[in-house]
């Protein structure tokens, strides 16, 4: 054992001194007497209080070197060197991904890995750093560089299992970035296994992995969708099970439609299977199923979360369009391949009112009389000017390049070999924005080729060059094009919020943009599985979703519109194998050693022997004043 502050040990000299002060004899005044009967109790003190006598037994004496003993011995600072860890900071990344909710340690591997990490934390002399990191969906510095040790143990309660997976690779990268800025840095991360390292990462200090968990039998649901039968009719539900150990085991699969018990399954599986099941006849105005796995008595399954699933029933009304044209292969093919359109076509020749539909495209002219119908617009190269826009003049051999401003109607789509012989000059109105726009030369640079918007409470699209006098039908981009821009003129009811999303993932939910200013006036009320309600207001017509951590189903309502819903699942066959293993290593990692001679943990006990002087000093009171208190005591008792 070595010492601190070995100077304190100089206090060592008091301890003789409290011997002397017992020794010391009391002055007294001499007086004669005819006789000591009366006085020998006086003659006994001066016998006790005689100079450089035999020391007698005496327990205060006894409890007051032991106090100052200790107290020298706190003041000193006793400390050991320990094996358990070397260098003078600590980095500890902590995964708290789905698979460390598994129960084959107790309570669980991410409470199993917090009791380690407290004793480590414990452990380290008090001058020594911590950060502490969380590898979840997310990798997060939770503690930077803190010698405050309260701080760091309520932070580590407050960590709490994500349902997603592990980002260790991120977390590793924080850890060398804060490594880089402190010498001799150790690196522990525990962890049950199923990530990968990130390849030719060098880490400045030295890397230790602790392995958490013991078992991996564990049985998922790892799939769970639904779809219309043939007729129409009903829903059928295909869900996929996987048993994750080696042993074959029995589970029971109970399927509840909208809440209601509606089909329960015993099932079987090898070591290792992954079985598939349908579950016909599910009504098809249901909004969502859910399938759970119960335990079985002779099976162990220590993953309890990815035994649920949930999806949503979503059955989309077809949308109505009405082509007006004289004849455009291209168009009809493309416009009659997508799954929730029902087209009809019209002669712009015929006379009579357009038929009402929910989207009207209207290729080249229409005669000057004819009045829209109501819904939503897609003109492609209008000769006439109309209420929405203005024609003009003619774009000769105009070269279609994407406008910056908006990109997502042409995500996966290249427009490097689209060539058009000429189309149709019109200036961008106030409220459209450009999707494509023309890179020739002169005055026809810059000018839209493709721009939508919304005016007079309907959304519009507008194509200025014919497809007859393009490639574009010929290219892969054409049914794509068509597909987002016939997606985006759906009416609000058929906009599409995933009906499916992992945990920790973002969902879009797409509004109708405001003539004025875009979303508006426009909030969106998510209500998440345990209830509570998230409200967010639309910027430029959408709303970005994040919260989605929980597994189940969550509602979406918007101002004046259906409400929705979307579901999370686990879906991770990687969180779901949960048998402990060692992290991937894509490549060898470059652990660096720590910097100048090897330096073990220094490990001190001053606080227990501060503790046992407290202790000493509070038995010292009683003791003395021991007499006062049975005196106090059976006062207390009498007047009872």
């Amino acid at each position: 054992m070595n010492f601190l502050t070995p100077a304190a040990f100089g206090l060592g000299i008091l301890l003789p001194l409290i011997v002397v002060l017992y020794l010391l004899k009391l002055r007294r005044v001499e007086r004669r007497v005819s006789s000591t009967y009366l006085w020998r109790r006086m003659v006994r003190d001066l016998e006790a209080n005689a100079p450089w006598q035999r020391l007698r037994r005496n327990l205060l004496l006894f409890i007051q070197l032991l106090f100052l003993s200790a107290l020298i011995l706190a003041l000193a600072r006793p400390y050991i060197w320990s094996e358990d860890f070397s260098g003078l900071s600590a980095i500890l990344i902590v995964d708290t991904s789905a698979s460390m909710a598994a129960t084959d340690v107790a309570p669980n591997r991410l409470e199993n890995a917090k009791q380690q990490i407290y004793q480590l934390v414990n452990s380290l002399a008090q001058d020594v750093p911590i950060t502490l990191i969380s590898a979840g969906i997310q990798a997060r510095v939770q503690v930077a560089s803190s010698l405050d040790r309260r701080h760091i143990s309520q932070t580590i309660q407050n960590l709490q299992v994500e349902m997603g997976p592990s980002d260790i690779e991120t977390a590793l990268q924080l850890a060398s970035a804060i490594a880089a800025r402190q010498p001799q840095t150790v690196i522990d991360i525990y962890t049950d296994g199923g990530a990968s390292l990130p390849s030719n990462l060098t880490v400045n200090g030295q890397l230790q992995i602790i392995s958490i968990g013991s078992n991996g039998d564990n049985q998922a649901i790892t799939r769970l969708l639904l779809e219309p039968s043939p007729g129409g009719e009903d829903t059928t539900a295909f869900i996929q099970v996987v048993n994750y150990s080696d042993v074959e085991v029995l589970r029971r699969l109970k399927v509840t439609v909208d809440g209601a018990p509606f089909h329960v399954i015993d099932i079987s599986l090898a070591g290792r299977e992954e079985l598939s099941l349908l579950v016909e006849a599910i009504p098809i105005n249901s909004e969502f199923v859910e399938a759970q796995l119960f335990p079985s008595t002779t099976t162990e399954d220590y993953l309890s979360i990815d035994d649920l699933a949930f999806s949503v029933n979503r059955q989309q009304e077809p949308l109505q369009v009405n082509l007006v044209s004289s004849g455009n292969r291209f168009l009809e093919t493309a416009l009659s391949l997508l799954p929730w359109v029902q087209l009809t076509r019209t002669d712009p020749g015929s006379s009579g009112t357009l038929l009402e539909s929910d989207i009207t495209v209207i290729d080249t002219a229409l005669p000057l009389t004819t009045t829209f119908p109501a819904g939503n617009l897609f003109f492609i190269s209008p000769v006439n000017s109309t209420e929405f826009f203005s024609v003009t003049g003619v774009l000769e051999h105009p070269i279609p390049v994407p406008a910056t401003d908006n990109l997502d109607l042409l995500e996966f789509i290249s427009l490097a070999d689209v060539n058009i012989l000429d189309g149709i000059e019109i200036p961008l109105p106030d409220y459209a924005e450009p999707i494509i726009i023309s890179a020739g030369e002169g005055t026809q640079k810059g000018h839209p080729l493709l721009f939508v918007g919304e005016s007079g409470g309907r959304r519009l699209v507008v194509q200025s060059f014919s497809l007859q006098h393009s490639d574009l039908p010929l290219q892969v981009a054409f049914p794509l094009l068509i597909a987002n821009l016939i997606q985006w003129l759906a009416p609000e009811h058929l906009y599409s919020i995933p009906s499916q999303s992992v945990p920790g993932s973002a969902v879009a939910i797409i509004l109708p943009l405001s003539i004025t200013n875009p979303g508006a006036g426009q909030v969106v009320t998510v209500t998440r599985p345990d209830g509570q309600k998230i409200e967010q207001q639309a910027r430029e017509g959408r709303v970005i979703y994040s919260d989605t951590s929980q597994i189940g189903v969550y509602t979406v309502e918007t101002n004046g519109s259906p409400a929705q819903k979307f579901a999370v699942n686990l879906f991770s066959g990687q969180e779901s194998e949960i048998k402990p293993s060692s992290l991937v290593t894509a490549a060898p990692v470059e652990s660096q050693g720590i910097n100048g001679s090897a330096q073990n943990n220094r490990q001190e006990w001053w606080r227990i022997f501060a503790f046992l002087a407290l202790a000493l000093l509070v038995l010292e009171w009683f003791v003395f004043h021991r007499s006062s208190l049975v005196y106090i005591a059976s006062r207390i008792s009498k007047s009872r």
